[in-house]
């Protein structure tokens, strides 16, 4: 038979040849007589081999692109090809095939080489009753991270999944605020403005009876009281400086959160306006308040300094304070959800959001995102 032509043959029928399965095997070899060899050892070991000899990488290649292969074994070294060029060839097919070197003499150096290239075993030829041990525990290996693989990409998918459900909650969420805050602001404030100017009608009409007048009185202080408090919690759903541009609304909440806490809040504005479509503008708006609550909560800070800028396709929002900072770690803590639900804002707006501090010496985080996204 021509050496040059590959050939899929199996091997000849041997005692118990197939009991354990067909296994195609790519044979890089440029002796007939030594993959006889190969083949034989295949099938006495229980296995129907459908083997191909290949000796050059044309030729490998198109074996390659044929598919369906179970180990490649190679020579380490051909006329026209060797055992560290096969290995490439293969790699670069993007096939995650056992790869395996049957050598006469392969130095120790070059093994190690060869290993260290992605090769999964080498065996000496005048040892290949370690050949087939060799050629299942490579199969399983390859099987194992096979396996590993699409766990990993279901693993990806299912979090992208979950990310896409959060963002989206998250705009629902923020659609159903703006709608409650209209609600509040157009039916229940108009209401109870009507019913103050009734008591004011009241007033006037029973000015004369002390009694009247007092209970009027006190009407009137309730819906004052019930008035203000309709209006900050429309303001809390959605805050209307929004509609009047991004860093106009940063600079109130700054203003807002010294005057509640009574910690000094310091803002370095680089632009008077920066252009974000209403969705990303309302997301970072949210995560600047959480990042405000936390430094209540958790830093005992005197002071904060804000710092706001924008250029180059991209805006960056840094909140740093003076608190008693954080430790390594605490970002990751189970219940460390406000940190996690802020960096998937951050994440959805296609951004990102760093905290670093140490302990005693103050945090600071750092927003970065671009100015245009998908949904603008």
């Amino acid at each position: 038979m021509d050496p040059e032509s590959p050939r899929l043959e199996p091997a000849a029928p041997q005692a118990g040849t197939g009991a354990r399965g067909v296994l195609r095997v790519l044979i890089v070899e440029d002796s007939e007589a030594d993959y006889d060899l190969l083949v034989t050892l295949l099938a006495n070991a229980g296995y129907a081999p459908a083997a191909e000899r290949v000796e050059d990488e044309p030729s490998m290649r198109a074996a390659l692109a044929r598919g369906g292969w179970d180990a490649v074994i190679s020579d380490h070294r051909l006329p026209r090809f060797s055992a560290h060029a096969a290995l490439a060839t293969l790699q670069q097919a993007g096939e995650d095939v056992p790869f395996l070197i049957v050598s006469a003499a392969i130095g120790e150096d070059a093994a190690v080489e060869a290993m260290l290239a992605g090769a999964d075993d080498y065996i000496m030829k005048m040892r290949l009753a370690k050949l087939v041990p060799a050629v299942e525990r490579s199969i399983r290996a390859a099987d194992a991270r096979r396996k590993r693989r699409e766990a990993e990409a279901g693993l990806r998918d299912s979090e992208a999944r979950l990310r896409a459900l959060s963002a989206h909650l998250e705009r629902v969420k923020e659609r159903e605020r703006a709608r409650i805050a209209r609600e509040i602001h157009d039916d229940i404030g108009g209401t109870l403005t009507g019913l103050r100017a009734d008591v004011a009608w009241l007033r006037k009409r029973f000015g004369g009876e002390p009694v009247v007048m007092e209970k009027l009185g006190a009407m009137a202080g309730l819906l004052d009281s019930v008035l203000h408090a309709s209006v900050r919690i429309a303001r809390d759903l959605r805050p209307p400086i929004l509609d009047f541009g991004f860093a106009a609304a940063i600079q109130w909440q700054a203003q807002d959160f010294q005057k509640r806490t009574g910690v000094a809040c310091r803002l370095d504005c680089d632009a008077d306006e920066v252009a974000l479509a209403p969705e990303r503008a309302t997301a970072v708006f949210r995560i600047f308040q959480e990042l405000l609550t936390n430094v209540t909560k958790h830093a005992a800070a005197t002071e904060v300094a804000v710092r706001l800028a924008a250029g180059g396709g991209e805006l960056a929002l840094e909140v740093s304070d003076n608190g008693r900072g954080i430790a390594a770690g605490d970002e990751s803590k189970p219940e460390s959800f406000g940190i996690r639900g802020m960096t998937e804002r951050a994440r959805e707006l296609g951004g990102e959001l760093e905290i670093a501090g140490l302990p005693d010496s103050g945090t600071r985080a750092t927003l970065t995102v671009p100015l245009a996204g998908a949904e603008s």
